[in-house]
């Protein structure tokens, strides 16, 4: 599966026609991959005034390889040219021409992104092609028809496709004064940074990181604050096994303000972009967790889990967008840590891997099991430390993050995993007593024991477990004298009746 990058969504479906800046900054781009170039000063007269793609750059020749096209576009002979007999290609003639082909093919692809099933017909699709293929023959480098190939080619999962005309769109893409200067706050280059978005997306799906790390620096260069890079730059750096690193990309592309050159105009699109962090965040605060838990770092792992239930309330207090209007509505979360409510008014619908709806309810769901983990797991930490005032307050958080909503109050598994903390607490609570021991000890820790027993037997008809059934034992045992727990080779361990104990003495199982 394709990893989850910023998609091109239509970003070029509305490009109008750039017409171009004719001045001298027109040929003040060294030539690129994609650009189309014309060649001059060379010795081969026939060759001088050709026009041609330049596809590749060869340092041991200080050269690059030109793919001569033909008068209508198709391509002829690759010949190696020097750098300096080689200027960006003047606008054709034909300009006029090409945009409107574009933009028919453009309207054809918006309608079929706009589809509901995510469904379209070869017609359509035969259909765009054609209005590309006729633009092309009156514009080679018109920036809409690879703008809108890449497009078609990233919705068909064509990578490899996609990174070529996306490259071309960027390398065409400078001083084009209608596309780049009249669109989301009018400042200059913004079609030119979401051109690069696009092919640092195509390329880092084609696990090409150096390439997409290149883009990226290169609109971050221009805007800092752009959060879709930011993002993107963070995925990129911990594909590489940068983690440190990529966190602070990802909590500026969850914090950052939406501002600047190629800023996301829609907040429904930035709302995704903040949870795809967040989903980031979470993975990796979650694992350096469990490592330290393991490594019985438990003080380090409770400050891991701060910060991240810091992250997913904040996320979940935040405002919401419906996806139907783009209207902003009622955070989801209100009040304060201790007290929340949900809010029932969102009714946004994402789309997942495959094209796979998700509904705002199990977008945000999925958010709160994160948080109600997030507090379990940090009992648990509490509890290895013996806090178990602390254990009792984060498990209670626990608790009112997954009753926020019934999808999720209703969710087996983890009640489940509650019930079988809630049972350790108490448990724990037991073993204090008995340590501190005095008058009553064993009859005050027999009681909590056996509460503890019958939590860990609801943990286990909620979502049978082994820890919860190893837990039901080890405290059965720790409430009557007459049974031992005997610990079992890898961990974990079964309970029993001491040898020689009275036969009336009965084990009870859990199934």
């Amino acid at each position: 599966e394709k990893r989850a990058r910023g998609q091109t969504d239509g970003h070029f479906a509305g490009n109008r026609h750039p017409c171009p800046l004719m001045d001298q900054s027109w040929f003040q781009h060294d030539p690129e991959q994609g650009m189309l170039v014309e060649l001059h000063s060379l010795s081969k007269a026939e060759l001088n005034g050709r026009l041609g793609e330049c596809t590749a750059y060869v340092p041991s020749k200080e050269r690059w390889a030109v793919q001569l096209l033909n008068a209508d576009a198709s391509p002829s002979q690759s010949i190696a040219v020097k750098p300096g007999n080689l200027r960006r290609a003047p606008p054709a003639d034909a300009a006029d021409l090409a945009f409107t082909a574009a933009e028919k093919a453009i309207s054809i692809l918006s309608n079929m992104r706009s589809e509901p099933s995510g469904r379209y017909s070869e017609a359509d699709i035969e259909r765009v092609h054609m209005l590309f293929d006729e633009a092309e023959k009156h514009d080679w480098a018109n920036v809409s028809v690879h703008q809108g190939r890449g497009d078609l080619a990233m919705m068909r999962g064509d990578m490899a496709g996609a990174v070529v005309h996306f490259r071309r769109a960027v390398a065409n893409g400078y001083n084009l004064k209608g596309a780049d200067s009249t669109v989301v706050g009018g400042a200059p280059g913004e079609q030119q940074i979401l051109r690069r978005v696009a092919l640092a997306n195509a390329l880092g799906n084609l696990d090409d990181l150096d390439g997409e790390s290149h883009q990226l620096r290169q609109v971050l260069a221009v805007n800092p604050g752009h959060v879709h890079a930011r993002l993107s730059i963070g995925q990129n750096l911990r594909q590489r096994g940068k983690e440190d690193e990529a966190v602070p990309e990802f909590m500026m592309a969850l914090q950052l303000p939406n501002e600047g050159p190629g800023r996301l105009a829609d907040e429904v699109a930035l709302s995704q972009i903040r949870r795809a962090a967040i989903q980031q965040l979470t993975s990796i605060f979650g694992k350096r967790a469990n490592q330290l838990s393991r490594q019985r770092q438990h003080r380090a792992s409770i400050e891991q889990l701060q910060k991240l239930a810091k992250i997913l309330r904040e996320s979940l207090s935040g405002p919401q967008y419906d996806d139907k209007n783009g209207d902003e509505v009622a955070p989801i979360l209100t009040g304060n840590v201790e007290h929340t409510e949900w809010n029932e008014s969102t009714t946004a619908v994402f789309f997942g891997a495959g094209g796979r709806q998700i509904s705002q309810t199990e977008v945000l769901c999925q958010l709160v099991t994160d948080l109600a983990r997030t507090e379990s797991n940090m009992t648990a930490d509490y509890l290895e430390l013996g806090e178990r005032s602390n254990a009792e307050d984060a498990l209670a958080r626990a608790e009112a993050a997954l009753a926020l909503h019934p999808t999720t109050k209703h969710d087996k598994k983890m009640q489940g995993r509650l019930k079988y903390e809630r049972g350790k607490v108490k448990e724990h609570e037991g073993d204090e007593v008995t340590n501190a021991g005095g008058e009553g000890a064993t009859e005050r820790a027999a009681a909590l024991y056996n509460e503890a027993k019958e939590i860990y037997r609801a943990s286990h008809k909620l979502c049978p477990d082994v820890a919860a059934k190893e837990a039901f034992g080890r405290a059965q045992v720790k409430a009557h004298e007459d049974m031992e727990f005997v610990p079992g080779p890898g961990g974990g361990g079964v309970a029993r009746v001491k040898p020689g104990r009275p036969g009336g003495v009965r084990l009870e199982q859990l199934p």
